[in-house]
């Protein structure tokens, strides 16, 4: 590999993580899912 071609791809693989680490922030646990999720453990569920 070329280092300009190994630079992209280290460049693109740091893109593509960031976005998959910004998604997975994103996706939480509403007050909706600890109300419908049944068991003891989400009785005492909260959320932000």
């Amino acid at each position: 590999m070329h280092k300009s071609s190994l630079r992209r791809a280290c460049a693109a693989l740091a893109a593509v993580t960031s976005l998959a680490l910004g998604v997975t922030a994103c996706g939480g646990t509403t007050k909706n899912d600890v109300a419908a999720d049944s068991g003891s453990a989400a009785a005492g569920g909260t959320a932000d």
